[in-house]
């Protein structure tokens, strides 16, 4: 689904200003925090501005758990090149573990370097986080369905493009636009809502 031209710009999570698009206002600065899991200290997307970012609803006891390792291959790989990846914990879909305390252990035991966030909501509702609840504000077709729902979001704060949860994070499509960084012009921005060679990725 490609957005109509009265709607607004795609989603900038990292906005620093609040401002109106096509008649659609944009949220204040900073309402996207999250608590870090390994710190309990709240930080914010914005404080990643700059960085692409790929935001990943994960799940320890999924039969999709081997995606951890696959993302952590990729943040490793990138990171010095401006990517984050951002695994939200979350145990709408029944395949996470109750505590933030055993996602911990989890992920230490296993050495990920990625960050990670306290256990949040992603499904609609009154606990639904508030980056969620945004985007179902404006894309309610982007919403997670599944375990390992990823979201890539450009150096320039936009939502770039949703990639399914059964897609790897190895996935050559997926690679081919982390690798190209630059998503601040129209030609790249249009090159990577259209890159459904397989129907893999999804735009807003």
């Amino acid at each position: 689904k490609e957005m109509a031209q009265n709607e607004a710009d795609p989603l900038d999570v990292m906005s620093e200003t609040q401002e109106k698009q096509e008649g659609v206002s944009v949220r204040p600065p900073n309402p996207f925090g999250f608590i870090g899991l390994y710190t309990q200290q709240l930080f914010n997307l914005s404080d990643h501005k700059g960085k692409v970012v790929l935001l990943v609803n994960t799940a320890c006891q999924s039969e999709k758990s081997g995606q951890l390792e696959q993302l952590d291959m990729v943040y490793r790989k990138y990171r010095e090149r401006g990517l984050a990846v951002f695994c939200l914990p979350c145990g709408d879909f029944g395949t996470e573990y109750p505590s933030n305390s055993q996602i911990k252990q989890y992920f230490i035991e296993r050495n990920f370097s990625f960050y990670a966030t306290e256990s949040i909501h992603v499904k609609e509702g009154p606990q639904q986080h508030a980056l969620f609840t945004w985007i179902g504000e404006f894309y309610p077709h982007l919403l997670p369905e599944s375990d390992f729902h990823k979201i890539l979001v450009g150096r320039d704060g936009a939502l770039r493009c949703v990639i399914p949860s059964f897609t790897s994070p190895l996935d050559s499509d997926l690679l081919e636009i982390i690798e190209d960084l630059k998503y601040q012009s129209k030609k790249k921005k249009k090159r990577c809502l259209t890159n459904q060679k397989k129907k893999r990725l999804l735009s807003p």
